[in-house]
């Protein structure tokens, strides 16, 4: 079975830990090893489907584009708040991830300093977080030169009847400074986010055993 939920949230969680705010960013991460597929690898990319994410359109900002994705996961809606805002240890487990840490808390979250690098590239920005515990985290990104805006958004959705399991929202809004990365995104994007989710879960597990749905369980949903 799954460990109970740790009680609480900021009062378990040391400084140098702060939640994790996803944001802090998930798509930071995503942008560094994005860079380095466009600077390594030929634009075709054959075989890469979004078949579980969808792209928009943002009406309004040219070339800003939203990622959406649902999941459905075997653990409580406290762990995986902690999981994603435990931004003081993403060094320890997201891959491109070379440092991370809390620089001050804020009145609705905290601030926060990361370092990502992929082959060559090597990104150092900031993130402002904002927490509303246990149910979602707001991250933007400032102070990057890959990015012109960066905004991400995490739901965490208790099941019904089932209070050890949960569904995730996540939302990314970006535009990037380069047409084009922006033309690139919707191609590699999607295999760089798998990598970074199943970071997210192994980070789950390694805390809280294996997920209470089973691993046949787990799914994946298109966001409408």
């Amino acid at each position: 079975g799954c460990k109970s939920p740790v009680p609480g949230t900021r009062s378990t969680l040391p400084l140098s830990s702060a939640a994790p705010r996803l944001p802090v960013h998930f798509s930071m991460f995503v942008a560094a090893r994005l860079r380095g597929f466009v600077h390594l690898s030929s634009p075709a990319v054959p075989g890469l489907r979004a078949t579980c994410r969808a792209f928009h359109e943002l009406p309004g900002l040219d070339r800003a584009k939203v990622f959406t994705e649902r999941r459905l996961l075997g653990y409580s809606q406290q762990q995986l708040f902690h999981v994603v805002s435990d931004v003081g240890h993403y060094k320890d487990f997201l891959p491109w991830c070379l440092d991370s840490r809390i620089l001050r808390q804020t009145p609705t979250g905290f601030q926060a300093e990361l370092e990502i690098g992929f082959a060559a590239v090597r990104e150092r920005y900031m993130s402002n977080v904002t927490l509303s515990p246990p149910a979602a985290i707001t991250a933007a990104s400032q102070d990057t030169q890959l990015f012109r805006r960066l905004v991400n958004e995490w739901r965490f959705e208790p099941v019904p009847g089932n209070p050890r399991a949960t569904v995730v929202h996540v939302k990314v809004i970006f535009e990037f400074e380069s047409v084009l990365h922006s033309m690139l995104a919707s191609a590699a994007f999607d295999k760089v986010v798998r990598r970074m989710v199943a970071g997210f879960e192994a980070r789950a597990r390694q805390l809280y055993g294996p997920s209470c749905l089973g691993a046949a369980h787990s799914t994946v949903r298109q966001s409408q």
